[in-house]
C-alpha cells in the first residue's frame, strides 16, 4: 500500500485514477482514503475537498478515522468551533473507541484550547493522559496541561 509506505504522491496518483472506475459504494471510502493520503502529504486544501465527497455511515472500518481526519483539518484551520460541534454530535462520539479515545479528547481538548475554553480542555486532556500516560498522546496531553 502506497500509503503505508509513505509514498503520497503514488497513492493520491492511484487513488485520483479510481475514482473513474468506483461504484457509488466504494466512492466516499475512495474519497476518505485520498483525503487521508493528501494529509499525510501536507496538503490540507485538497484533503479537506477530498472530504467533501465523504458521506460515511458508522460501521464502516474506516468511519471513526474519517471523524478524527474531518476534526484534525477542523483543528489544523482553527475552525474550533466546527471542530467541537463536529466532535461533540453524538453519532461522532469515539470516546469509548480502544484505539481512538486518546485522539478523540486530544483533538477535542485542542479545539476547546483554541476557542478559549480552558476548564474543558483541560478536562480532555486529562482523560487523554489516563488511557495511556505513556504513549506519545499522553506526553503531549501531559506538557499541555502544565501550561494550563
Amino acid at each position: 500500500d502506497s500509503i503505508e509506505a509513505g509514498k503520497y504522491q503514488a497513492a493520491i496518483g492511484t487513488l485520483t485514477a479510481a475514482q473513474g472506475q468506483a461504484n457509488a459504494d466504494e466512492l466516499s471510502e475512495l474519497h476518505y482514503y485520498l483525503a487521508y493520503a493528501y494529509c499525510l502529504a501536507d496538503d490540507p486544501t485538497n484533503a479537506a475537498k477530498s472530504l467533501a465527497g465523504v458521506t460515511s455511515s458508522p460501521g464502516t472500518t474506516w468511519s471513526g478515522d474519517y471523524v478524527l481526519l474531518q476534526a484534525k483539518l477542523y483543528v489544523d484551520s482553527f475552525a474550533y468551533a466546527q471542530a467541537i460541534q463536529w466532535l461533540v454530535e453524538p453519532s461522532h462520539d469515539l470516546s469509548a473507541d480502544v484505539d481512538r479515545g486518546g485522539l478523540y479528547y486530544f483533538l477535542l481538548g485542542a479545539a476547546y484550547r483554541g476557542s478559549g475554553e480552558a476548564a474543558k480542555e483541560k478536562l480532555c486532556f486529562q482523560k487523554v493522559v489516563s488511557m495511556g500516560a505513556d504513549s506519545e498522546l499522553g506526553k503531549a496531553a501531559s506538557e499541555l496541561l502544565k501550561n494550563l
